[in-house]
């Protein structure tokens, strides 16, 4: 795959383009650490839609698309981190 970011099917604006890319960023890191290819972790749909959305909790990223209650225990947490800015 080449250097190009995908663009994710939702329409984001400036804000949830930048919040989308640190996601990402959060991905590739849970992914090197657990050694796990970033795509078993979440897709880019599910970043985008979890920018789009800016849950503030696990209940929040419950209904983010893709993210079931195991992937909400594994990486919830990390990923609430860079949306809540904490």
């Amino acid at each position: 795959s080449g250097s190009k970011t995908p663009t994710p099917s939702i329409a984001l604006d400036a804000e949830s383009q930048a919040l989308f890319e640190k996601l990402r960023a959060r991905r590739a890191e849970i992914a090197k650490e657990i050694k796990l290819p970033a795509y078993v972790i979440c897709h880019d749909k599910t970043l985008a839609d979890m920018a789009f959305k800016k849950p503030r909790n696990a209940e929040g990223l419950l209904a983010v698309h893709g993210m079931g209650p195991s992937r909400v225990e594994n990486y919830g947490p990390r990923f609430l981190e860079v949306l809540t800015g904490s």
